[in-house]
């Protein structure tokens, strides 16, 4: 079968891999579509803006490495940081896998907007169009899988095309 227009869209690979016939993303229910991508040359780029986990301090400061302990750690004034590692992170730690849809094959609308928050986090100025998807994924509409390389700092850095 022939693909039709093609979209992008990056999911947690264990959110995805519970998910039954209809995937919704972790913020859904505040953003009410799912965010996509048309261009996968931009997908990692996206990633990094709003999953790349960052590393906190047990008082919400940035790590300026997470091995070396607090933000005020280079200044002296080490205060700790959150003893699970996961706790101290902001952003989506973990596996990733790009979902590839085939646009004919989703059943819900799907409008071409200007970029959108990602929950709380603010989208970049960016004068291009983006799919969002106004109902859930559905495991029919995936033409393809594709496993995600990310760095030890969390960072995304290429998908299998």
């Amino acid at each position: 079968m022939a693909l039709g227009s093609v979209i992008y869209h990056l999911a947690p690979l264990e959110r995805w891999e519970k998910a039954g016939e209809e995937y919704f993303p972790a913020t859904y229910d505040q953003d009410g579509f799912v965010h996509a991508t048309k261009d996968p040359e931009m997908l990692m780029d996206i990633a990094n803006h709003f999953y790349k986990c960052v590393f906190l301090c047990c008082h919400g400061k940035k790590l300026l490495h997470a091995k070396h302990g607090c933000c005020e750690r280079a200044r002296g004034a080490h205060h700790g940081v959150p003893t699970d590692g996961r706790r101290g992170c902001r952003g989506v730690p973990g596996e990733h896998v790009v979902l590839q849809l085939d646009e004919s094959r989703i059943s819900h609308p799907v409008k071409y907007e200007a970029p959108a928050p990602v929950g709380s986090t603010a989208a970049p100025e960016n004068p291009t169009l983006f799919p969002h998807i106004y109902g859930p994924v559905q495991k029919s509409s995936v033409a393809a899988t594709l496993k995600v390389k990310r760095a030890a700092d969390g960072s995304f850095l290429s998908f299998a095309k």
